[in-house]
């Protein structure tokens, strides 16, 4: 072997030390990076879970969501610069990804929908974990929000629903806020109804503890037999309805005890 073929298998080898060592920095400060951001970010997650907060499910989600795409993104660099280092044309390879990338939505664009939509939701808080909401025909609560998938758990049968997020096109979440109609005689003055529910109110707020509220609205109504007088309840809006129940039992209760009778549909039948 000659002085000349020496030389030029010294400079092989010293290039290829170099890219290896080109490459094994990029590794390193790839590292560091991921796991830097990765601990900032498990700092802010430990941080929002002792908050407690009504968003805490939302806010866990999406830093997962960002640090799981920080991952890929850091991984994709990464490898793209060491391919660079080693002479590979990763202009073409850019390309064949886009076209592979393209193939893969094809495949896979019901799971990328469901995603997407997943995404949306959480960012747009359309509603969260321990929402009452109602999707379609279907009546719940929220237990599970996941970037795919959203399950709920049928209100009336406690039957679970997985629903894919690309089929939710709307949505509507439950408020605290549900309307009472309470009927009341056309015999009785408006005064003197309006007087007993003024005095029944004040008897709900301190018998009824998941009460948040409740005010008098006004006259709603005029039925066949009955006058209608509106209320406002507050309540979570996994209790409402009971708390709603109860009051209905204690104005019947105290209606009673001041004879006023709550009317109800009669016929009259006249035999000639």
């Amino acid at each position: 072997m000659s002085i000349k073929d020496l030389e030029s298998f010294g400079e092989f080898w010293a290039g290829i030390i170099g890219q290896i060592i080109s490459s094994a920095i990029i590794i390193a400060i790839a590292f560091f990076v991921y796991f830097l951001i990765k601990h900032i970010l498990h700092a802010f997650l430990k941080r929002v879970n002792n908050q407690n907060s009504k968003n805490t499910h939302k806010k866990q989600t999406v830093i997962k969501l960002v640090l799981n795409i920080f991952k890929y993104a850091v991984i994709i660099l990464s490898a793209l610069i060491i391919l660079q280092i080693f002479g590979i044309n990763v202009t073409s390879i850019i390309a064949g990804l886009g076209i592979a990338t393209a193939v893969i939505g094809l495949a896979f664009q019901d799971a990328l929908k469901d995603i997407i939509m997943g995404f949306n939701i959480i960012i747009d808080d359309y509603y969260s974990v321990g929402d009452i909401i109602t999707v379609g025909d279907i009546h719940g609560t929220v237990i599970e929000l996941g970037l795919k998938a959203t399950k709920i758990k049928d209100f009336d049968t406690d039957d679970i629903h997985v629903i894919g997020n690309r089929n939710i096109v709307s949505s509507k979440k439950e408020s605290e806020l549900i309307l009472a109609d309470i009927p009341m005689p056309y015999e009785e003055s408006v005064e003197t109804i309006e007087k007993a529910l003024a005095e029944i109110m004040d008897l709900i707020k301190v018998s009824e503890p998941q009460l948040k509220d409740i005010s008098y609205v006004g006259i709603s109504s005029y039925g066949d037999s009955a006058v209608y007088y509106r209320l406002k309840i507050w309540a979570n809006p996994d209790v409402k309805y009971q708390v709603r129940r109860n009051i209905y039992g204690i104005i019947k209760k105290e209606m009673d005890n001041r004879n006023i009778t709550i009317p109800y549909m009669q016929v009259v039948i006249h035999n000639n």
